[in-house]
């Protein structure tokens, strides 16, 4: 699985907020954990099961796939699925590090 740069996530950061504003804090929650044949996986720890359900409608899962085509397709080859899971090895909250 190849990591994702941290500007590549704060570019798809910027894209979410600029589209869907209010979608914003719940991908904050996440933490990226890489990209592996074409999936970008978002990991989200045990305190983020909100953010994680509320991510998980297929309609924002659809969004969320079209942005990391958009913004991680040419980086990182083809991106076509995101997959959202429960670490609890995650932090409760990232800060936005990684």
């Amino acid at each position: 699985m190849r990591n994702i740069e941290q500007k590549a996530w704060e570019l798809f950061l910027e894209v979410i907020e600029q589209r869907r504003p209010l979608m914003l804090h719940w991908v904050r929650a996440a933490t990226p954990l890489g990209v592996n044949d074409g999936t970008f996986t978002l990991g989200f720890p045990r305190t983020g099961q909100g953010a994680f359900d509320a991510l998980s409608r297929e309609n924002t899962l659809a969004f969320l796939e079209r942005v990391a085509g958009g913004v991680l397709g040419g980086v990182y080859g083809e991106v076509t699925k995101i997959r959202l899971i429960i670490d609890s090895t995650l932090p409760a909250s990232n800060g936005g590090e990684f």
